[in-house]
């Protein structure tokens, strides 16, 4: 099944032209049948939000789609999102960004890259409860 552009709710752009679509949908679920609507396949029946890398002919700086369900949406999971985007970009040209090394004994399998964008999910989760229960934001 050929790949099909999501309905956009805004465009996320590099410095240079390059983007992605972001696609909000109301819940997990309704994300998940966006996403098979899209001719995305195959997708795991618990997930969450996600970013995906899809070029087109037509629109030959779109990079690819982030979605994410309005329900689940917060300053953690999309910056994990974001942060998957961010690689994508950075290989682009050549530049090799090491991140699919795996490790045995550690975050079940995970990796790296997976394993980053979890620690950066959690930082910034923590810096904005934090920030906000003290009064800076």
């Amino acid at each position: 099944m050929r790949r099909r552009i999501p309905r956009e709710a805004f465009r996320l752009s590099a410095f240079d032209g390059r983007y992605y679509i972001v696609h909000i949908s109301s819940t997990p679920g309704a994300m998940r049948r966006a996403m098979r609507a899209a001719g995305i396949a195959p997708i795991p029946p618990k997930l969450v939000a996600c970013c995906i890398q899809m070029r087109s002919k037509a629109e030959p700086y779109l990079r690819g789609t982030v979605f994410v369900p309005r329900s689940r949406i917060g300053c953690g999971l999309v910056t994990h999102e974001l942060a998957h985007a961010a690689f994508r970009l950075s290989e682009e040209g050549g530049r090799k960004v090491r991140h699919w090394a795996r490790r045995r004994r550690h975050w079940a399998q995970q990796t790296s890259e997976e394993r980053y964008c979890l620690l950066l999910e959690h930082l910034v989760r923590e810096f904005w409860v934090n920030a906000y229960e003290r009064g800076f934001a």
